[in-house]
């Protein structure tokens, strides 16, 4: 079994049961910063695969540019290759590719593949995604979160190999709460939920005044809002006078049980904001969601935008601002559908398909293959 080394900036808790899978089914070791601060309450002990190690911080405007002690990191685990966050502001990035040149450990990025707040298209990208096609030039392979990533990647190296492990959570951990959770009692018709940490990225206040606007032709409508961050004061501004009423802030939850219950009594889940993750959450509650298509002007969606299939998953919204948003929940529900159970059976199939852990591992399978047989190769004997 080859030596595979996973370097991470952070552990989040959502991607502890993916490591767990890849550790007892593939022998690999987590590596990550222990000094990292984060939102996700990282985990740095308890699992025999977590190896945290000293980072140190290069720049004093964030929590991302750190220096990775590649040398101790190397010296300790000695691996036969290594798969890398592929984030710029991580000195192992690039020190990993140089290494890789001169006979270091195969090298693999696991990335996105693109930088979602700049341009991709032709016109624009040359002086915009530039860095990090630079970055992953050394690498032996990719592993990218959507097909997109590869998509947009393969415009440059068409030969390098490519492994998409779809980007998701336990959704299955999820479903089980779906099952045995009781739905809260229902404030509103329809009763639409968001959920995410309130910065500028998700746009929050944006979702709030489209909800206003569309309220005016369904009065009972009510939002709920489960979150907490920065951008909370501008939220609540948004609200005005709603706020506490058609418009409820829950705050931040860290209690998957207390999640559900709203997850389960609401009937839609909207996003005007960079969707991530969030999609998946929802839809492991058989949760329609409803959020911006990659559109001019419109959020810098991830791979995850992906999951958003029109009429089986939820809603795309194609026209780009606020009334646009307002305009398309007042045509879903002007005559009160029930789009949450007539979604549900195709939405569940869906997700069994794409979203469970599994299809994300099928990703990180093949790059384990890929790396057991180039080091198988590495020990052929010369030919004569």
């Amino acid at each position: 079994m080859a030596r595979v080394v996973v370097l991470q900036r952070i552990v989040p808790t959502y991607r502890m049961p993916i490591f767990r899978r890849l550790a007892n089914e593939l022998g690999w070791q987590i590596v990550f910063g222990r000094n990292v601060p984060n939102e996700n309450l990282a985990l740095g002990s308890g699992e025999s695969f977590l190896h945290p190690v000293d980072y140190k911080s290069w720049s004093s405007n964030g929590t991302s540019r750190y220096v990775v002690p590649m040398r101790q990191i190397l010296d300790t685990f000695k691996p036969d290759a290594i798969i890398a966050e592929g984030a710029l502001g991580l000195t192992s990035t690039w020190e990993l590719g140089a290494r890789r040149a001169w006979g270091g450990p195969l090298l693999l990025f696991w990335t996105i593949g693109y930088d979602p707040n700049r341009p991709r298209d032709r016109g624009n990208m040359a002086l915009r995604q530039w860095p990090y096609v630079l970055a992953y030039a050394p690498a032996d392979a990719l592993v990218l979160y959507g097909h997109d990533g590869a998509d947009f990647l393969r415009r440059f190296y068409a030969n390098k190999p490519m492994f998409v492990a779809r980007n998701t959570i336990d959704v299955e951990a999820l479903q089980h709460h779906r099952d045995q959770t009781t739905a809260a009692t229902k404030v509103g018709r329809p009763e639409l939920l968001t959920i995410g940490r309130l910065n500028a990225n998700k746009n929050f206040a944006s979702l709030v005044r489209s909800f206003l606007t569309f309220r005016q032709s369904c009065p009972d409508a009510v939002l709920k809002i489960i979150g907490d961050g920065p951008d909370r004061a501008s939220v609540e501004a948004a609200a005005g006078d709603q706020l506490g009423k058609s418009v409820r802030l829950l705050g931040a939850s860290f209690d998957e049980a207390e999640t559900a219950r709203h997850m389960l009594s609401a009937d839609l889940f909207v996003m005007t904001g960079r969707i991530g993750l969030a999609i998946n959450h929802a839809l492991a509650y058989d949760l329609p969601v409803m959020a911006f298509e990659r559109v001019p002007n419109g959020p810098q969606h991830g791979s995850e935008i992906s999951y958003l299939v029109d009429g089986v998953t939820g809603f795309a919204v194609r026209e780009a601002g606020e009334d646009g948003f307002s305009r398309k929940l007042s045509a879903l529900f002007s005559n009160g559908h029930d789009w949450k159970n007539q979604l549900r059976p195709g939405l569940r199939d869906y997700v069994q398909k794409n979203l469970v852990i599994d299809r994300m591992l099928d990703g990180f399978r093949a790059a384990d293959n890929f790396v057991a047989e180039r080091l198988k190769d590495r020990r052929q004997p010369a030919r004569t």
